[in-house]
């Protein structure tokens, strides 16, 4: 997947945020660094593995990592233990690589449907005959609509709560259709 990937988001707040990666020694988080650009090129994508889905031995992963064997088995369990690398019957990956390819995956199905996993980005219609992005479109200007009247006794007032509490009804169950 890298080939057609050849990056993946790392995103800088999460890295220095993420309360159980900051549990971790330095030498532990670059460890994962190195992992997890290992696991960028696994197949499946995520897991350590070989672009050919091989798997590493141990002494192979210290030569490519440029770490000692013990030091590799302290920092790993480190990172077991914090859940940075996991492991399961097809061997060890990386979660949040794992849940960005499945996320990925998720947006290219709705892509090819037309973006929207819900609402086919404006290709299912409404019993109205509106598309969700029209609907969420009329009700801003209603809120805008009810937000500029004065009086709240008015009949204007009260009918355009009544419309958007409507459209807002509306919106939230032409979300369940699917």
């Amino acid at each position: 997947m890298s080939d057609e990937h050849p990056w993946f988001k790392m995103y800088p707040e999460d890295w220095i945020g993420d309360p159980e990666l900051r549990l971790c020694r330095p030498a532990a988080r670059g460890l994962l660094a190195d992992i997890m650009a290992l696991c960028h090129e696994g197949q499946p994508y995520g897991y350590l593995t070989r672009k050919d889905g091989s798997k590493y031995t141990e002494s192979e992963l210290c030569h490519i990592l440029h770490v000692k064997p013990k030091e590799f088995r302290r920092l790993y369990a480190e990172l077991k233990t914090r859940r940075r690398i996991m492991q399961n019957g097809s061997g060890v990956y990386v979660p949040r690589l794992v849940r960005e390819r499945e996320k990925l995956e998720r947006f290219r199905k709705y892509g090819k449907r037309g973006g929207s996993p819900v609402f086919g980005r404006g290709k299912k219609k409404s019993k109205d005959g509106l598309t969700l992005w029209e609907m969420k479109q009329v009700l801003e200007a209603l809120e805008s609509h009810r937000d500029g009247i004065s009086d709240r006794k008015s009949a204007d007032w009260k009918e355009t709560c009544r419309r958007i509490k409507d459209l807002k009804t509306q919106i939230r169950e032409y979300g369940k259709g699917e």
